[in-house]
């Protein structure tokens, strides 16, 4: 059953593959006393783009809605 499994998983483009929750071979889990600084890579511009989203939206449609335009 593990070869077939295996067997599918090779035919799946390998940047969908690494989306996928196939299986845990490779995954590599943060030790439970380790910080944030052990999970979070603050270092990736992607972090601060979702942040910044994240925190402009609601601000912005909050002033919006209360002057009304």
């Amino acid at each position: 059953m593990d070869s077939l499994i295996d067997s599918l998983v090779a035919l799946i483009p390998p940047k969908i593959a690494a989306h996928l929750p196939l299986s845990n071979k490779g995954y590599v889990y943060a030790p439970l006393d380790a910080g944030l600084g052990a999970l979070v890579d603050v270092s990736r511009p992607s972090l601060w783009i979702a942040a910044g989203s994240i925190l402009f939206n609601p601000i912005y449609w909050n002033i919006v809605a209360r002057n009304g335009a």
